[in-house]
């Protein structure tokens, strides 16, 4: 059984999910028999054999082996990872060959055969880097400009490639689309994390630029992306009413005479260079921790602690736990939770120290107070 040549050609990462599984469930499980290829070197017939042929060195094929369930694919995963055209269906092929599991083979063959070997995804082959990788490509940015600042946008992705960031454009499209509005679309919205925007009198008069536009603003709303449109102002003109509240990036010429640098500016709005930290959560939180020390500290007492992570950061301890009472001068409270039961000798204990602080308060009055038999003396008198 022989596969077409564009399949032996086409990358391992478009195996399909049935190809996978069948990898998965017939290398996974260890063979305790070696063999001996035709080049001399005895490998093991499981997938550690696979992932030495794919140059994954013994400290990751360890980690895979301790950490990882479904070792082929984290074996195909870093095989892919490495993007250096060797991963590919030809070569696995030939590795399945050389651990002497031409079982596996044949059975790919088949799936290939049946066209089941590979995902169907000749419409996302858009880009002319598609077509050389054999998989679609992810872009940090795409741009957006009219052909009168062609000069402009060849300055502006020689200056962001050198700092590592992939964009494209129109040009990057394979020829052959009927229409160019569907497979751009889908670049710009599937494929590439910002979309920049090159603002010229130039740019509004053309129909096209303010269709893919209006098409990146609206999906910005609608995913609540918004740092997904970069507006450059190139050459000033008047915005539409709806592109007036972003914030524009301004290219002055010369640019020594700008109020700041254009490109770092640039730079660090498509910035992180990894367009795998998409993937990744940032982490909002303070970097300070709170921690209770039983200490008989009652002051803020920094210490040091280890992050989860290993890093060392400087923490604050709570003060320490009161004791059970708390002396203000004369006065003193008592920190019980609980509520005792009162006897009658107690609830005696208080009535006297209610009757004295009555006394306290009311003898002064005293004086002021005049019996019954006196207030009678006092109208016999009158009379």
């Amino acid at each position: 059984m022989n596969c077409d040549q564009a399949v032996l050609e086409a990358s391992l990462s478009l195996l399909s999910v049935e190809s996978r599984n069948l990898l998965s469930s017939l290398l996974n499980t260890k063979k305790v028999l070696t063999h001996v290829g035709p080049d001399g070197i005895t490998r093991q017939r499981d997938w550690r054999g696979l992932a030495s042929l794919a140059n994954i060195t013994n400290e990751l094929k360890l980690s895979i082996d301790t950490q990882c369930k479904d070792k082929v694919g984290k074996v195909l995963e870093l095989w892919i990872d490495m993007n250096d055209g060797t991963a590919t269906v030809q070569n696995l092929l030939k590795h399945l060959e050389l651990i002497d599991r031409f079982d596996v083979q044949d059975d790919l063959k088949t799936l290939a055969i049946e066209d089941k070997l590979l995902d169907d995804v000749e419409s996302d082959i858009i880009t002319v880097e598609d077509k050389t990788f054999g998989a679609p490509q992810q872009y940090h940015a795409y741009v957006l400009y009219a052909q009168e600042d062609r000069e402009f946008f060849e300055k502006l992705r020689k200056n962001v490639t050198d700092e590592g960031f992939s964009v494209c454009s129109e040009d990057n499209l394979l020829p052959g689309y009927a229409s160019r509005y569907q497979p751009l679309s889908r670049l710009m919205l599937l494929r590439c994390r910002h979309i920049i925007l090159i603002y010229s009198p130039d740019f509004l008069r053309t129909p096209a630029l303010k269709f893919f536009m209006n098409l990146a603003q609206a999906d910005g709303i609608t995913n609540r992306k918004n740092l997904k449109l970069i507006p450059v102002m190139f050459r000033e003109c008047v915005l539409p009413e709806h592109l007036r509240f972003y914030h524009n990036l301004r290219y002055t010429y010369p640019e020594d005479k700008a109020p700041f640098n254009f490109w770092k500016k640039l730079n660090d709005t498509l910035g992180p260079v990894d367009l795998n930290s998409d993937q990744t959560q940032i982490t909002t939180a303070s970097s300070e921790v709170i921690s209770e020390l039983t200490n008989e500290t009652n002051g803020f007492t920094p210490v040091k602690q280890l992050h989860p992570n290993g890093i060392n950061m400087n923490t604050l301890t709570l003060p320490s736990i009161p004791n059970e009472s708390v002396s203000l001068g004369d006065l003193r409270i008592d920190m019980k939770p609980e509520v005792t039961s009162l006897s009658h000798s107690s609830l005696g204990g208080r009535k006297k120290k209610l009757k004295s602080i009555k006394n306290f308060f009311f003898t002064p009055l005293k004086p002021f107070r005049r019996s019954k038999a006196e207030k009678q003396k006092e109208i016999v008198v009158d009379n």
